[in-house]
């Protein structure tokens, strides 16, 4: 039972990780029908933005840093939290300039600028900054930084990203209920014609749903940065497997996004620790298999469907 539980501890923290960037992609494909395969580029961007801010200096563009202007480093969580506020105009960009113009009833075309946005933004982080570069965690990592539940070491690192992810989605769920602009999201992502006659400005409240994506992912990237570096490749892996727990979930419905991505994060701990054969590239192409079996059993994800059934 101690190993069970320190293997799921492990995977905790991943599974927020993947969960934030499930939730990114499930509020992008909801407010506009668009599935965002640069979702994981921006959260890339946003933690080099963080590592300029906090870190001292790096090679590459700006090798100065940031930071040195203004005087000093500056705290990683303020520098993660800044950097969200920076990415969040890149998404809205790439939605108003790269998205906005394609027609979205065409799956090829869209998916085929993505993919395109994907890529200019790995070259350019590769040209801009090159090599992989650490920068701190804004939450406790020491050896002796945790401590013990039925005998398994849960860090208390683990417990701040966890806390931090869900804490942002929270935040999201709340602004979505309580704020006219998330009535305005809501109205959108529902009927976005209805929504449009309304009065509603449909455009800006997409360009929103992205530009919190972004935020959301730099949030993310800032907190993987701390955990393997900060490099052009650093969330390729994690995309992937963001995107089967947004599948699996169910990609319109945020919440069962969330919830899939930390299923995912723990199962793949238990099993990369319980197979031998097991790697981290391998628990990728098992995430892909199951994303493929929900596909084809339940395309709609294995959240509940709560839309009233038609009446005859």
């Amino acid at each position: 039972m101690e190993l069970f539980l320190q293997r799921c501890f492990d995977g905790l923290a991943n599974g927020a990780i993947y969960a934030s960037l499930a939730v990114a992609l499930s509020m992008v494909y909801r407010g506009s029908g668009v599935l965002n395969l640069a979702q994981g580029e921006l959260a890339m961007f946003g933690a080099h933005i963080a590592a300029l801010l906090a870190a001292p200096p790096i090679p590459g563009l700006f090798g100065s840093g940031i930071a040195g202007w203004l005087g000093a480093p500056l705290p990683i969580a303020v520098a993660i939290a800044l950097a969200a506020v920076l990415t969040a105009p890149l998404g809205m960009a790439v939605e108003r300039f790269a998205i906005r113009p394609v027609d979205r009833a065409d799956l090829v075309q869209v998916l085929g600028v993505t993919l395109a946005v994907f890529l200019a933004l790995n070259v350019l982080a590769r040209e801009l900054w090159g090599s992989t570069f650490r920068i701190d965690s804004p939450f406790p990592s020491g050896s002796d930084d945790r401590f013990l539940i039925g005998g398994a070491r849960l860090r208390w690192e683990t417990i701040g990203i966890v806390a931090t992810m869900i804490g942002l989605v929270g935040l999201l769920a709340l602004i979505q209920r309580t704020t006219k602009l998330g009535l305005a999201f809501r109205a959108v992502s529902s009927n976005p014609a209805s929504a449009e006659l309304a009065g509603i400005r449909v455009g800006r409240v997409v360009s929103a749903a992205w530009g919190s994506a972004a935020a959301i992912g730099a949030v993310a990237g800032g907190l993987v940065g701390g955990l393997i570096g900060v490099s052009s490749n650093m969330m390729i892996r994690i995309l992937v497997l963001a995107l089967a727990a947004a599948v699996v979930g169910g990609l319109p419905r945020p919440g069962a996004a969330l919830l899939a991505g930390l299923a995912l994060g723990i199962g793949e701990s238990l099993l990369i620790g319980y197979i031998d054969v097991m790697s981290s590239n391998l628990a990728v192409v098992w995430a892909l298999g199951v994303m493929v079996v929900i596909l084809l059993v339940r395309p709609q994800g294995l959240a509940p469907d709560r839309r009233p059934a038609a009446s005859s």
